[in-house]
């Protein structure tokens, strides 16, 4: 039986001859963080089925990812391409060169792998480094000490511009364009008297030959029973159109919240305590005694002969305001439907326990 292992199936390049590198920056002149494209490709002579390639790129003051790889064959020549977007973190000029590590094999030893018995041997490399052409790049400094750069337009959105108390307000902040995103942090908020709930943000980007393209969006949501102001926020970028460093601002804003229809205690739940006196009916209690002793008996014989599936533990909330961040954290049309109710509630001063807007957030379970 003949076994062929799955590292033979990408068995590239040529029998006998030689190979040519070549590497390839989309620009040779860049500024610190911008990406770049950079193709690194070996031409072969022939088809040379018994050379390897085992190629990482490293460079010190480099990062790179890779972007895509072809092995192609034309002409009966063999032609491999490595892409990966790079980043240089600090200015300066280059003399960039990468190490290759160039394996040759037999087929003597390929013939004793794919053979299928017990004494099969691993193949067998003569092995040579080598490195790539050298390739003189020069980064200039951006003017930030930060690393974002690219091309970005930033929008805003607020659900409302007046509140009444507790009445959660949402913030919507998108970052649309082409650049390294993942080096953007999304905006942080500390306001005393308001509570602050932040979604995960949504990150759709694909990686280009300039970068990431895409954009990122972050909620979130305030909650207070008092006016407050959103403080400014912004993000300062190079930006590699204009070759210039760019802000993108979040401007402050003040909101006023209504004077409260509610004082805090009322929208809570209110529990009625038993008298602190007893008068106790003996002949009651021993009576209620043997109704429970006959009662866990029958619920015990009924749990033999039918099991009930366990009932989802219900969400407990202590206030409204709970409620309403819960809802705003888990977005939903039932869940802004109930939004809705409350605010109308609210407005109305008709506000209901929370045990009733806890049910019907079962209901959805």
């Amino acid at each position: 039986m003949k076994k062929i292992l799955g590292s033979l199936l990408f068995i590239p390049l040529f029998l006998f001859g030689s190979y040519e590198w070549k590497v390839t920056f989309a620009k040779e002149e860049l500024y610190k963080d911008e990406p770049v494209l950079v193709s690194f490709d070996c031409y072969f002579s022939d088809r040379a089925p018994l050379m390897f390639i085992e190629f990482e790129p490293k460079f010190e003051g480099f990062t790179f990812e890779k972007y895509d790889f072809e092995n192609r064959t034309g002409d009966d020549k063999r032609h491999v391409t490595y892409r990966y977007i790079a980043k240089v973190t600090k200015p300066g000029v280059y003399d960039f060169s990468v190490p290759v590590l160039m394996r040759k094999t037999t087929q003597a030893s390929i013939n004793e792998t794919i053979i299928g018995r017990d004494n099969a041997k691993e193949l067998e490399f003569t092995d040579t480094r080598i490195m790539t052409p050298s390739k003189k790049v020069v980064v200039h400094e951006s003017g930030i000490s930060n690393t974002v750069a690219g091309t970005f337009k930033m929008k805003s959105a607020w659900n409302k511009s007046e509140l009444k108390p507790f009445e959660p307000l949402q913030l919507m902040v998108e970052l649309i364009g082409e650049g390294n995103f993942k080096s953007i942090e999304p905006f942080d908020f500390n306001i005393s008297g308001v509570t602050i709930y932040k979604s995960e943000p949504v990150i759709r980007y694909e990686l280009g030959a300039k970068g990431y393209r895409g954009y990122t969006q972050w909620r979130y949501a305030f909650i207070s029973d008092r006016n407050f102001t959103v403080p400014d926020r912004k993000i300062v970028y190079f930006d590699l159109s204009e070759k210039k460093v760019k802000t993108l601002h979040l401007k402050a804003r003040h909101f006023t919240v209504a004077a409260q229809a509610h004082k805090r205690d009322e929208l809570l739940d209110s529990v009625e305590y038993p008298s602190q006196s007893w008068d106790i009916d003996y002949r009651l209690l021993g009576w209620s005694l043997l109704s429970f002793v006959l009662g866990m008996g029958s619920l015990y014989l009924w749990q033999r002969l039918a099991r009930r599936p366990k009932r989802k533990k219900s969400r407990r909330f202590e206030r409204v305001e709970a409620v309403i961040a819960y809802l705003v954290a888990n977005p939903s049309q039932a869940h802004q439907k109930l939004l809705e109710t409350i605010e109308t509630d609210l407005a109305r001063k008709e506000l209901k326990s929370v045990a009733f807007y806890a049910r019907q957030i079962e209901k959805e379970l």
